[in-house]
């Protein structure tokens, strides 16, 4: 089967896991500078300035108001973040599936890596579609048995409601 015949999975799919790690990276940074940010805006007044006028007024924010939105940017990360660590972990789980030969030219293709590999580039393209389809492949299982374990999960909790007087 190639990635073609995949119905579940892409390779639109296969670039967003590729770049999971440094999504994730970057993801973990942004968090604490937006909440480092956050709580530094957490005062009852601050004054700020109209740079066109230049005329200085007064905003006042509730301090149980911002804790909340801490609260729920912090959730929204750490979802954020966890679904990126899946998806890392799997393209790792993924890439041992493929020949060294196969994992260096998807590092070139996906990572960056610098080609130093010396293929023409008929040959490349051969690895390196060959490399897409396992990847498509195993990833693409992977998806759909999360979504049957969901399902069943899903299906499990409303036949407990159902039962339950």
């Amino acid at each position: 089967m190639t990635f073609e015949d995949n119905g579940y999975f892409g390779l639109y799919e296969l670039q967003q896991y590729a770049n999971s790690q440094k999504i994730l990276e970057l993801l973990k940074n942004e968090r604490d500078f937006v909440i480092e940010d956050l709580y530094d805006d957490i005062s009852p007044t601050i004054t700020g300035v109209n740079y066109d006028t230049g005329q200085f007024f007064v905003l006042s924010t509730r301090p149980d108001t911002m804790a909340i939105k801490i609260i729920e940017i912090k959730e929204q990360y750490t979802l954020t973040i966890s679904k990126e660590e899946r998806k890392a972990t799997l393209f790792g789980q993924a890439v041992e599936l493929l020949t060294d030969r196969e994992l260096q030219v998807v590092q070139v293709y996906y990572q960056g890596r610098k080609n130093d590999l010396g293929l023409s580039s008929e040959y490349f393209h051969e690895v390196l579609i060959e490399a897409q389809s396992k990847l498509c492949n195993y990833l693409g299982n992977q998806r759909l048995k999360q979504i049957k374990a969901f399902e069943e999960q899903r299906k499990a909790e409303l036949r407990q409601r159902i039962s339950q007087p």
